[in-house]
């Protein structure tokens, strides 16, 4: 993962860094929609199990099938955006970049 951050300074706060931004290398064997949840959450600092549900915005299984390989040759150009726990969330074949928008 790499990320852009943005360090709170109050002295005794017990706040953990806030990541403005983050790109996320899909693992080989890592479904698109388990990446996109992590990253969201590395983003907004939240537990995987605070955020809304990933299928009130998009369906998992779908989003997981359009990078799916066909007949052994994966989609090289597929690309979708969306929003997600106030963030902008884009996947690529590879990786999920997400920048928060709030």
């Amino acid at each position: 993962m790499t990320a852009n951050k943005e360090k709170d300074d109050t002295a005794d706060s017990t706040v953990t860094e806030a990541t403005q931004s983050l790109s996320y290398d899909i693992g080989e064997t890592e479904p698109p929609s388990i990446a996109v949840v992590k990253a969201v959450a590395a983003v907004t600092g939240k537990d995987v199990r605070d955020l809304a549900p990933l299928y009130e915005v998009i369906n998992p299984d779908h989003l997981d099938g359009i990078f799916d390989d066909l007949d052994g040759a994966a989609h090289s150009h597929a690309e979708v955006s969306l929003q997600f726990n106030g963030c902008a969330v884009t996947v690529t074949t590879e990786s999920v970049h997400v920048r928060r928008c709030e």
